[in-house]
């Protein structure tokens, strides 16, 4: 082998080597950037999980059983609270206007004890089934965004969105909220039902002919 074939050759296989550095040292980012993409996916989902009695029935209230089958609608409100007894006349708007047969409703009462919250509704005639901090467990994220708050939970238990507006465009904000809610809803039902479509005919192709 002459030196330039030698010096040819050699200078190919560096070039493969430098090529296949490359190619690792992408694999690893990607790798790295994946694992990164996941660990902020753990780290901003919040536990909203709840489990506590209506103050009125006795009825046990759960997150995973009010979102199991319809979004939730949840407002976090406190008696004591000058901002939430100002905003309770615009949640009874809502409230009027959602249809229950596809979303569920309920209140939080975040402080006192359960009768200071049976007082302040049926001093204004109010009829929300509400749960109270003294009557069950509660995760910390749910008082996160003060109070009053209304959280629209998704079936998956994850936040759809939340308002905190003190005026008279809440209602049509938290409409467009239950709105997605109900659309992110359907989606899902569609995507399990063409699931067991496909188990059902053997994982045949849903375009075919």
């Amino acid at each position: 082998m002459t030196p330039r074939v030698s010096c040819a050759v050699w200078n190919m296989a560096m070039r493969i080597n430098w090529y296949c550095k490359l190619i690792i040292l992408a694999g690893m980012l990607l790798v790295a950037s994946a694992a990164q993409a996941q660990s902020n996916r753990r780290t901003s989902e919040k536990d909203y999980s709840f489990k506590a009695r209506e103050i009125v029935s006795g009825k046990m209230m759960e997150l995973s059983e009010l979102t199991a089958d319809k979004p939730l609608v949840l407002h976090v409100w406190a008696p004591d609270c000058p901002h939430c007894q100002r905003h309770m006349p615009y949640l009874a708007s809502l409230y009027k206007k959602l249809d229950l047969e596809k979303v569920n409703f309920l209140t939080y009462s975040v402080t006192g004890q359960i009768h200071d919250a049976k007082s302040f509704l049926e001093k204004r005639n109010l009829d929300f089934p509400t749960i109270c901090l003294s009557n069950g467990s509660f995760s910390k994220d749910l008082k996160d965004g003060g109070w009053p708050n209304t959280m629209v939970i998704g079936i998956d238990g994850k936040l759809v969105g939340s308002c905190d507006i003190n005026g008279p465009t809440y209602v049509e904000t938290m409409e467009k909220l239950v709105e997605k809610a109900l659309e992110d809803y359907a989606e899902i039902q569609s995507e399990d039902e063409g699931e067991d479509e496909g188990e059902n005919t053997g994982g045949s192709s849903w375009f075919e002919d």
